[in-house]
């Protein structure tokens, strides 16, 4: 797993490492840090494994965000997918609350992008394994809300090269059912990467399956071209662009993708500023993409309805109805 340069064992940035927490888990390194906590390697005394903790930084270690922490301990542990990571356990040590979770070995996704665009082949099969991962928590009525390439883990299993994808980090996750007096999160705050963030949250709407689908959507056209479909010189300028503008079409950025005419409309149906003019469901998504694939990897002919403009969807089709106006009106 990739591991952070680590800064001197007396600096206060890892003041944990070579503890032994709850009794059975020395905390061994550094893996990544942000503004509200730190990712550690530890090894679990009782049980001889590697794993990993989170914890979360001291200012962040209450109200909110401790409870955000533990509601994604739970989220975890009542979600089994071999495309989800595995939490392990919980608990509290000095005041501050963490996670104990598989250590997933591999490249996150945000590596690998480092280096460009990847084949179509390989952007459709991770995306599929994704919404494989995203099947299981919108069954749960839950919405993951942080989907980007760096919680996206990679690894490479058996002789055909393939990859096993792991989504990581529920850290922002919430039920659809769950009332905004119930949210953890302060009004007036964004949630998410803006890169991946769907218009509507933007507008004030609340999180569905929908947004997260507009997030695959970004993910899949990064993949598929090296670049984001949205741009700006300031996070600000991106969120208009994602509010505002079309991507520019695949035979433009990319224009030896193949087959271009279908993977530009399930791009456009996963982009779309309306959630109703969106794929409705991770399963409709995966039916597209498995026709891709089929076609990628047999020669099978593609139906007609990639060809055809607008809302068209592979299944029992339904009225598209547009809310982003009322949206619009509701927050101006």
């Amino acid at each position: 797993m990739h591991t952070l340069p680590i800064p001197g064992p007396n600096t206060p940035d890892v003041p944990l490492l070579g503890q032994v927490v709850g009794g059975r888990y020395r905390v061994q390194a550094l893996i990544a840090r942000g503004s509200m906590g730190r990712i550690y390697r530890a090894h679990d005394l009782l049980l001889e494994r590697s794993v990993v903790m989170k914890w979360l930084a001291r200012p962040a270690a209450r109200n909110d965000a401790a409870l955000r922490l533990q509601r994604e301990g739970r989220v975890l542990a009542s979600l089994h997918s071999p495309f989800i990571v595995k939490v392990h356990d919980q608990g509290v040590h000095d005041d501050q609350p963490y996670l104990v979770m598989e250590l997933v070995p591999g490249r996150p996704l945000s590596q690998v992008l480092e280096r460009g665009c990847l084949e179509v082949r390989r952007a459709v099969r991770i995306t599929r394994q994704l919404l494989r991962a995203l099947s299981v928590l919108h069954t749960e009525g839950f919405v993951h809300r942080d989907l980007k390439p760096s919680n996206l883990m990679l690894q490479h299993l058996g002789s055909d090269g393939h990859e096993h994808l792991v989504l990581l980090d529920f850290g922002l996750v919430k039920h659809t059912r769950e009332r905004r007096d119930e949210e953890l999160t302060l009004p007036g705050t964004m949630v998410g990467t803006p890169l991946f963030i769907a218009p509507e949250i933007l507008y004030g709407a609340s999180p569905t399956p929908s947004a997260d689908l507009f997030s695959v959507g970004v993910l899949l056209f990064q993949m598929l071209t090296g670049h984001p479909p949205f741009h700006g010189d300031t996070p600000a300028r991106v969120l208009q662009a994602i509010m505002q503008d079309d991507p520019a079409p695949l035979r433009q950025v990319q224009p030896g993708l193949r087959p271009l005419d279908a993977l530009q409309w399930i791009v456009d149906h996963c982009l779309a500023k309306d959630p109703a003019h969106r794929f409705r469901s991770v399963a409709e998504l995966d039916r597209a993409l498995a026709l891709v694939q089929d076609h990628l990897d047999t020669g099978a002919p593609l139906p007609a309805l990639f060809l055809r403009q607008g809302r068209t969807t592979i299944g029992p089709q339904r009225t598209p109805r547009s809310r982003l106006s009322c949206w619009r009106r509701r927050r101006g």
